[in-house]
């Protein structure tokens, strides 16, 4: 009877250890960007200037999420941009990374299309090169000029 009063304890204490394990290697896991660019500026001046192309355009809908990180390892801004091609409703997901507050890192993490469920968060999903292509017509460059500014890909 103690050995299976023991047996059941050992599985339950291993049951919760091996789901502890599984969340953390699930949480802690980060894929690849799917593209990243450079600006030759801080992060503050790029989200200003994005957020005056936004008012100027009727097709995207940008949200600037909170800070993340701290004053010791630096902070960085969730991104995401909608755009409305045509019957087409696009959503990417950007990640700003402050370099030395003179540079910034634009990390492209996650591209949708919203109205045919393609895309999403790794440079092979199905229909990631259309949505690519978009994001550079419909945003990057248009935002580029606009803007007068430069950002090249890393």
């Amino acid at each position: 009877m103690k050995k299976v009063i023991l047996f059941i304890l050992v599985l339950v204490l291993l049951t919760g250890v091996g789901t502890c394990i599984y969340f953390a290697g699930n949480v802690s896991a980060v894929l690849p960007p799917i593209k990243e660019y450079g600006y030759q500026g801080n992060m503050n001046q790029l989200i200003y200037k994005m957020k005056v192309f936004d008012s100027t355009e009727s097709n995207l809908t940008l949200r600037v999420g909170e800070p993340l990180g701290n004053k010791s390892i630096g902070y960085a801004y969730e991104i995401t941009l909608k755009i409305k091609d045509g019957s087409q409703d696009l959503l990417y997901e950007l990640k700003f990374e402050d370099l030395d507050r003179i540079k910034t890192k634009v990390l492209l993490i996650g591209a949708h299309n919203l109205t045919n469920d393609t895309g999403g968060y790794g440079i092979k999903a199905i229909g990631m090169k259309i949505l690519l292509d978009k994001f550079d017509s419909e945003f990057l460059s248009p935002f580029k000029k606009d803007a007068f500014i430069t950002i090249t890909p890393l």
